[in-house]
């Protein structure tokens, strides 16, 4: 009887509409130097022809899977692709992201070398508009390996303002310590993968921090789930910080608050796009309630004011004004979609 082999890594993508792009992801994938690894797309009910391209690829890649959800975000998709999975580590992509042909090997290699929890790479971000890319840059950290979950999240926040803790596409993830913890992207189609990395922190003793830059990250500032209206949003970063805040004990609170800031500021921002179907009236109501929330007030009075927007940012929120705040997020608006280049380097800056 001829077994099939477990193998090491399982590739979860969810993928909607990404008819445009989905092929060029998989060939990515398909194309690694190292050949021990499953696919798995989650379908979240798309309605162009990804599904069509999933089962194309799927009919001549055995080591390609595809099943097909009913539309419930990529948290969905990605527990379900948990539940799919065989492998002994799992990867999280998006599904127009690629990755260079040596990712999978390069994570082999260091499992073999260290047998850690987790794994978090450098990417590569490039700004894209239209199909063209409009600039790009490596995001990194020195090579780092922490032997104790303490010493982890010592340098937890340095990370995060690195730019590398948010996502879950730069890492590689022990398929047991998911399994047997239970753990789970929560019910929400915004900041999902952050709060599913705080839950799995909790369980990590051997952290590995490498510089290669191992995935293509593409930003595209107009059609990013940045810019669309998810009601729950602010509920969401409220979640993550006093999720973050219990995993690391408080340690560091002056910079996770100003983090936190920042992600309330996102989860303004986005009112003023088409998603959003609230009236004049109802914005402000929603401004109101979300400045004057107590996380908000008190994250305020303790945030970090070393950079320049972070000052900005303490001010805005300090007097509490609906009008100031509505023209100082519609300005960052107008910047995010016509300018998506700047967007990303205001970020950088906050």
């Amino acid at each position: 009887m001829n077994l099939k082999k477990q193998p090491l890594f399982s590739v979860i993508i969810p993928a909607f509409n990404v008819d445009h792009i989905l092929e060029n992801t998989l060939e990515s994938i398909y194309s690694q130097t190292f050949t021990e690894f499953e696919v798995i797309v989650i379908n979240d009910e798309s309605s162009d022809d990804t599904e069509k391209i999933l089962l194309e690829f799927s009919r001549k890649h055995s080591n390609f899977i595809y099943q097909t959800v009913s539309n419930g975000g990529p948290g969905k998709a990605r527990n379900k692709g948990i539940e799919l999975a065989t492998g002994k580590y799992l990867l999280f992509f998006d599904a127009d992201d690629a990755i260079p042909k040596h990712t999978l090997m390069t994570y082999y290699n260091l499992m073999k070398t260290e047998d850690v929890d987790l794994i978090v790479s450098g990417y590569e971000l490039n700004v894209v508009s239209n199909n063209q890319v409009l600039s790009s840059r490596k995001v990194s950290h020195r090579k780092q390996l922490y032997l104790t979950k303490k010493s982890f999240i010592s340098d937890l926040y340095t990370l995060m303002e690195q730019q590398l803790m948010y996502v879950v596409w730069n890492k590689v993830y022990k398929r047991d310590i998911i399994v047997e913890n239970e753990i789970k992207f929560p019910n929400f189609k915004s900041s999902e993968d952050r709060l599913f990395n705080l839950s799995y922190f909790h369980h990590v003793n051997k952290v590995l921090v490498t510089e290669e830059i191992l995935y293509y990250y593409s930003f595209d500032g107009v059609n990013s789930l940045t810019n669309r209206f998810i009601e729950n949003k602010f509920d969401t970063f409220v979640h993550f910080y006093n999720s973050v805040l219990d995993l690391t004990g408080n340690i560091d609170i002056e910079g996770y608050s100003a983090l936190f800031l920042k992600g309330v500021l996102s989860s303004i921002v986005p009112i003023y796009s088409k998603d959003c179907r609230f009236s004049y009236s109802e914005k402000k109501e929603y401004i109101k309630k979300v400045i004057t929330h107590r996380s908000v007030v008190e994250a305020n009075n303790v945030a970090k004011t070393d950079t320049l927007m972070r000052k900005i940012s303490k001010v805005l929120f300090k007097i509490q004004s609906v009008h100031l705040m509505l023209v100082a997020t519609s300005i960052i608006y107008i910047i995010s979609v016509k300018f998506p280049r700047a967007l990303e380097d205001l970020k950088r800056l906050f």
